[in-house]
């Protein structure tokens, strides 16, 4: 939906994909929520960055997923689609970056 998706649907997503029970994701799913106004995109773009960023990670004593709820709530997002936009080519290499440009003239 345009409008956003529901706390409950990010938090299914979240429990779906770290293969953990919803109980366990739900405050992690709250504040993905949050910080993305339901909007999947951002959501998935977020939670992509804080694997990268080992908010979350495999913990092997556990044997699950886990995430660092320090890291969690100081997360910073962007304002808009636009910051969004900009935060995500602003991590690309220049080499990407000149190619998109040279596609975006060609009309890709």
């Amino acid at each position: 939906p345009l409008d956003g998706f529901s706390k409950r649907d990010i938090t299914d997503m979240i429990a779906t994909e770290l293969k953990l029970p919803r109980r366990i994701v739900s405050e992690l799913g709250d504040v993905v929520h949050k910080k993305t106004s339901g909007h999947i995109l951002y959501a998935v773009k977020l939670l992509n960055s804080m694997v990268r960023d080992s908010t979350i990670y495999f913990d092997l004593k556990l044997c699950r997923f886990d995430w660092r709820w320090d890291k969690v709530c100081t997360l910073k997002t962007a304002d808009g689609v636009a910051d969004f936009i900009v935060s995500t080519f602003s991590k690309l290499e220049p080499e990407v970056l000149h190619s998109l440009r040279i596609l975006s003239c060609l009309g890709f």
